[in-house]
């Protein structure tokens, strides 16, 4: 896996990390569980094994979110480490599939890294992925052409920060907003430090899909 090789290149002996593969199914898909763990670091990830042309592809998306999140972070662990402050060096990394269906893959990956201090750092991120055409969505192709999804997410948005905490104004979603599908709405989330105090984790707002409008009908096909 490119993922072991990275962590290998990353510190040698220092990161030798145990590997241990365990199977895991939701619905009709099915995958196997990919573990690196040694005394400092955890990493867990998928690796999707059900029949489809896609398949291939969307497991490459998945090590590519899983690497770049490790990459960001391998380097000062690894300092962290050679200079002797192994006590107070942690990192992991871990996975939840939110939704699965024919058509869409819809999953989360959540790290934490902690190198000394007050408290660690991490970031969310988010994979969904059209199963039927082997690419990965973005919001404005849950919608028909047209229809002013970011206007109508943003009154939720501006609702949800009326009631919290904030350290900087919210203005508008990003075009590329991170975002995941349940069965019952949209998730869009944001980043520690983004919009509000570290204390608040990664602040997640709710959309029912019944409270859009201009889903394509397969999007709506979902809560039904």
């Amino acid at each position: 896996m490119r993922l072991f090789l990275l962590m290998l290149l990353a510190g040698a002996s220092l990161f030798a990390i145990d590997f241990s593969p365990v199977l895991g199914h939701t619905d009709h898909l099915t995958y196997r569980v990919h573990v690196y763990e040694n005394g400092y670091i955890f990493v867990r990830y998928p690796e999707f094994t059900f029949e489809n042309a896609n398949t291939a592809l969307l497991n490459e998306r998945v090590e590519s979110i899983v690497e770049n999140m490790w990459r960001y972070w391998a380097k000062d662990i690894e300092n962290n480490i050679r200079e002797g402050f192994g006590d107070r060096t942690s990192y992991a990394l871990d996975f939840q599939i939110t939704l699965v269906t024919d058509r869409l893959v819809s999953m989360t990956f959540e790290d934490y890294a902690f190198l000394g201090g007050a408290h660690g750092n991490g970031f969310m991120r988010s994979l969904n992925f059209d199963i039927e055409r082997g690419t990965v969505l973005q919001l404005k192709d849950l919608f028909v052409d047209g229809a002013d999804y970011i206007a109508q997410i943003n009154h939720f948005m501006r609702e949800y920060f009326q009631r919290v905490q904030t350290i900087a104004p919210f203005k508008s979603i990003k075009e590329n907003q991170d975002f995941y599908v349940t069965r019952r709405g949209l998730i869009i989330f944001f980043q520690r430090y983004e919009y509000t105090p570290y204390a608040a984790g990664n602040p997640e707002v709710f959309i029912p899909f019944s409270s859009l409008h201009g889903l394509k009908d397969w999007v709506m096909k979902i809560s039904r």
